[in-house]
């Protein structure tokens, strides 16, 4: 491992509104993803309920545009989707983002 290397947390405990902001603000891993992945696949999921509370904070845009990274990455199914994914700027701005992080 590279010098200064710092092992990724997961953080499967947290709200799904939670993940996506961690997303925000440190940029896409697959870990991240991964951890999306498993909260949508959750059988106590609520998709009316997310979706109410991504409204509130204004987090729909950002999950719409994760979708199709969680699509492409850990072929997330669209009966899993709790909304139509949008393939966008931001969209492209974090699969950019995690290809540089894959890079690295």
């Amino acid at each position: 491992m590279p010098s200064g290397y710092q092992k990724p947390k997961s953080m499967a405990d947290k709200t799904i509104a939670v993940m996506l902001r961690d997303v925000q603000q440190n940029g896409p891993t697959l870990l991240r993803l991964t951890d999306l992945h498993r909260a949508l696949h959750d059988d106590l999921l609520d998709e009316e309920r997310l979706m109410a509370t991504l409204d509130d904070e204004k987090q729909r845009p950002l999950m719409q545009s994760i979708l199709p990274l969680l699509q492409e990455q850990t072929l997330l199914e669209e009966g899993f989707m709790p909304c139509p994914p949008i393939d966008n700027t931001l969209t492209r701005s974090l699969r950019k983002a995690l290809a540089d992080h894959l890079r690295l």
